[in-house]
This record gives structure tokens, sequence and C-alpha cells, in this order.
């Protein structure tokens, strides 16, 4: 966990970011704006394509980059991102969520999106698979979470088509199965705030520090 670079982010607070292979840069979701960030050079680029809304999630695929608004009746939109970062289509309330709804995780495999969404009058949470084509859904998971809290759930890849979720709430990590049953409750010693999988560690991240979890072991 030694830092090998590093820059000065002189921004708004960042909601979310993924890596994008196929632009060879991180993207990075503030408030407003969206913004590219080059490893080598750690020099950053604001996306002049996209316009100004409030964000709360973003993933990309081979080809494309999908972001979430922050808010309920979470729009999902989809952009080209090569030769430009190009709006496609939009995913809207009804079809993204219901009204009353918010999707808090955001993410892509393999033609397909792992997602959160939470119901603001139930206080509930599930997690759900769709296409990344047409949006349409595979399966549904509802979990026993009460979101009592205005905090964003995360959730993340693991292999095999599995999902991990950080559930924050009551303290644990929740492993779906690619069929979209529960399969695993991992009791967690502090308040977990998201996840990722890298190589054969899992990251997870909590106040003030990160915990790296070697899976190979």
């Amino acid at each position: 966990m030694n830092i090998i670079k590093e820059v000065i982010w002189d921004y708004e607070k960042t909601f979310d970011m993924c890596w994008c292979s196929t632009l060879d840069r991180f993207i990075v979701i503030e408030d407003t704006r969206i913004f590219l960030v080059d490893q080598s050079t750690m020099t950053l680029e604001r996306v002049q394509t996209i316009e100004k809304r409030h964000w709360l999630s973003c993933t990309t695929s081979e080809n494309d980059l999908f972001i979430g608004t922050n808010g309920y009746g979470t729009t999902v939109m989809k952009y080209n991102l090569l030769p430009s970062i190009k709006l496609v289509t939009e995913w809207k309330s009804p079809q993204s969520c219901a009204y009353d709804e918010i999707v808090y995780s955001l993410k892509y495999n393999n033609q397909r999106f792992g997602l959160l969404v939470s119901n603001k009058s139930e206080k509930s949470l599930r997690m759900e698979l769709r296409y990344a084509n047409k949006f349409d859904r595979i399966w549904l998971l509802k979990l026993d979470t009460v979101c009592e809290q205005n905090i964003v759930f995360r959730c993340c890849l693991l292999t095999y088509d599995e999902w991990l979720v950080a559930d924050y709430q009551r303290m644990r990590l929740l492993q779906i199965g690619k069929d979209g049953k529960l399969k695993t409750i991992i009791p967690y010693k502090k308040v977990p705030s998201s996840a990722t999988l890298f190589r054969n560690m899992l990251c997870v991240s909590r106040a003030g520090r990160i915990d790296v979890n070697n899976l190979s072991n």
C-alpha cells in the first residue's frame, strides 16, 4: 500500500470511480462532473460531452460508459467511449427503478449489470442482475437489510460471476451466487463501506483504513 503517485483533488466530493481499459484512464464521478485521470501522469481532464447532473455511480464495458444519477427515480445513461464520449441511450424510471427508489451501485460484467436498489418507503435493499443492452431483469434478490441511514450501499464483482455486497448497516459482507441466491454471510468486525476484488485480494474499505484479504489462503 505504498503511494506511487498522487495528485491534490481540488474539486468537490467524489461519489464513485472505475477503471476504463479502453481509454486507459480512471473515470471519477464528482457530484455534477466527470473526470478522466491518467495513471501515468496523474493529470485530470473533465469530460465536456457529459451534461451536468447529480451523479452517484459508474461502470464501463469494453465499448461504453454507464452512469447513474443521484436521486430517487434514478436514470441510468449509456455513453459510447470511442471515438468520443457520446450519449447513446438512457433508461429512466420506472424502467430503471420505481419513482421512490434509488440505484446505489451499478457494476458491469459480461453483458450484464449488477445493481443495488433501495426503496424509500419500505427502507429495503435488493440486488438485481440485468442485461446491459435492454436493461431487462434476469433475477432479483431481496436482502434483509433495513436502510436506516442515508448512506450509499456498494457491491463488487467476484470470480465466477458472483457478487459481494458491503452491508454497513449490519456489519457484514454478503456473497451472492450467479444464480441470484444468497451464498454466504460474512460477519465483519468493523463497518464495511465498499469492497473490490484485485487479483487474488479482496480489499474492503472502512472508516480510516483499507483491509486487504488474501483469498488464496
